[in-house]
């Protein structure tokens, strides 16, 4: 497992140490959340008219709304794929900037 640990010192002077318990409990949250996700992924897929039904809002007058996958990958894949890139961008600078 690849350590975790600082690559520079906040302080001078200071050697980083590992921490294999750190690393552990990182590696436990990772594997949850992706339990979490693949647990949501196999709900919605399951359970057809759950995803448009979460979305539509209480109003009887409101017209019922159906979202296909495309229009749902393209206002939900495309912002986060763009904000990571945003930000990986952000700190590709910051760390050009550092040396």
């Amino acid at each position: 497992m690849a350590d975790l640990s600082i690559f520079k010192p906040v302080i001078s002077g200071l050697k980083p140490e590992k921490a294999p318990a750190g690393n552990l409990t990182w590696a436990f949250f990772v594997l949850l959340c992706f339990w979490v996700g693949s647990w949501a992924v196999e709900l919605l897929l399951k359970t057809p008219g759950l995803f448009e039904r979460l979305l539509q809002n209480n109003a009887p007058s409101a017209p019922p709304v159906d979202i296909g996958w495309g229009v749902a990958s393209l206002f939900g894949l495309v912002p986060f794929l763009s904000g990571s890139l945003v930000v990986g961008l952000v700190l590709l600078l910051a760390r050009r900037r550092r040396r």
